[in-house]
């Protein structure tokens, strides 16, 4: 793809996927007006200090030495992800710095910041992100840190927040930690009353259980996007918007301002946007004949849904280039994948991103994802009143109802992207893991004859463990493989 900027051209190689070195190199031809011109945080100016697109080595040097081993997308657009993405930490402390409010987000997992967004000048943020962060710098010091506090291996990947928590050198102070509980993980319910317990300033937002009426089935040729929508109770809405307004409360308290609607329908069109822009990529990705974009580039762009790695306005312009990227690819035959590639579902995200470098290594492709954030993939439905439209949002969810609602997104896009195999990664002791694993497994095979793998990511360091995995998805990969061939 060509990027133009001011009558300067940077053109794309052809679409490969690169190492860190190669990206070193490579980054050597891309003009610095570019460096320049990708900047987060815009409405602060032009500074020395808000650009973000690096190579992976930078990233490598400041501590992130797991890069070293991933293979990366060699695309302008796919860097301008990494860089941002890898940057979201400084990105953090330069808000609070420049006088902005940090709020921490926990356990809902896309359904709140829209309303954050709407604050000016208050940024969200997700600490439940930090589970990649021993993995990226090969270190277990978050854990550690968490298991002195009372937090060890019986809790899953996402204790890792906790010792971020304590040691507030991932990210600054935050001024409000927003916390789910109710319908949300038990892990990061014990880890956030953990968080609590260090005197910080949080509140409590309770998410109701879904109890499904009936699953909703959709007529995806009527309608697509309802390839992401959940059937709930009417009158869970009426509990979700008082909660709202309770949150409401103590955002205006935290920040100074009254809580404006138009406000919040004006940060509502711009997270369609970026919801939409997010949709389509996948859609597109998915239904290529050759995969146009590596699997670890479209799990980082699935994840940008949460909280727009603090930057919505940038996230955004992110995504259409993404899109334009991956567009451009598809029209000219080009990808990153044999046209025989093994078509693979991924449920529940891989706190270790190599996994996903495995698959394609392997011969296979992604066509399809349920990571858990079901509710942050849903375009926001239009309302006069804008806290109703969140209230649906967050009552898509994909964790607070039955395994049989969550399975059936899963089945969804088996029949819309035509997948040949689907991949469980469980993380050990996650409890949603442990118990819905085999209940998705009972629920695919009644309508599906699919292969099915399943395995726990092990944590960082153990490398005979994650051998055994890359041998289980080599035979895995093999069966779907020799399936097709027979």
């Amino acid at each position: 793809m060509k990027t133009e900027l001011n009558d300067i051209v940077y053109k794309d190689p052809f679409p490969a996927r690169i190492g860190c070195t190669e990206w070193h190199n490579l980054f050597g031809n891309i003009p610095d007006e570019f460096i320049d011109h990708y900047r987060y945080y815009r409405h602060c100016g032009k500074n020395e200090w808000n650009t973000y697109l690096y190579p992976p080595t930078t990233f490598l040097i400041y501590g992130s030495r797991y890069l070293r081993k991933l293979k990366f997308d060699n695309s302008l657009a796919s860097l301008r992800l990494w860089g941002f993405m890898m940057n979201e930490s400084e990105r953090l402390f330069r808000a609070k710095q420049s006088g902005m409010k940090i709020i921490a987000n926990m356990g809902d997992l896309g359904a709140i910041p829209p309303l954050i967004f709407s604050f000016k000048d208050t940024i969200p943020f997700y600490p439940d992100c930090y589970w990649w962060t021993p993995f990226l710098n090969e270190s277990t010091v978050l854990f550690e840190e968490a298991e002195r506090l009372g937090i060890g291996e019986d809790c899953c990947f996402v204790r890792a927040a906790l010792g971020a928590y304590s040691k507030l050198a991932y990210f600054p102070e935050p001024d409000l930690g927003i916390v789910a509980t109710g319908a949300s993980c038990n892990d990061m319910n014990s880890v956030m009353q953990s968080i609590n317990r260090l005197d910080f300033n949080m509140h409590w937002f309770e998410i109701p259980h879904r109890r499904d009426p009936g699953i909703y089935d959709s007529d995806l040729k009527n309608n697509e996007r309802d390839l992401h929508r959940m059937d709930y109770q009417p009158h869970l809405k009426t509990f979700v918007i008082e909660e709202m307004h309770n949150l409401i409360s103590r955002l205006e308290e935290v920040t100074g301002q009254k809580y404006e609607p138009d406000a919040l329908v004006g940060t509502i069109k711009k997270i369609n946007k970026l919801r939409g822009l997010v949709y389509e990529i996948r859609d597109i990705a998915f239904s290529a004949v050759l995969c146009p974009i590596p699997a670890l580039e479209l799990m980082n762009l699935e994840f940008i849904t949460l909280s727009a790695y603090s930057d919505l306005d940038e996230a955004i312009d992110i995504a259409q280039h993404l899109k334009d990227t991956v567009r451009e690819r598809v029209k000219n035959g080009k990808g990153i994948s044999d046209n025989d590639a093994a078509r693979v579902i991924w449920i529940t995200p891989p706190a270790d991103p190599i996994l996903l470098n495995y698959l394609e290594d392997l011969g296979g492709r992604l066509v399809g994802t349920e990571f858990v954030i079901n509710q942050s993939l849903r375009l926001l439905d239009s309302n006069p009143d804008p806290l109703v439209s969140l209230s649906d949002g967050l009552l898509n969810a994909s964790l607070i109802g039955t395994t049989r609602s969550r399975t059936k997104l899963i089945l969804r896009q088996i029949e819309k992207y035509d997948a040949e195999g689907i991949i469980i990664s469980n993380i050990f002791a996650s409890s949603h893991c442990s118990f819905e694993t085999t209940l998705i497994k009972e629920f695919i095979r009644e309508n599906y004859n699919i292969p099915i793998l399943s395995f726990d990511v092990v944590a960082p360091g153990k490398k005979i463990q994650q051998s055994q995995i890359l041998n289980r998805m080599t035979a895995f990969i093999e069966t779907i493989k020799e399936k097709k061939r027979s």
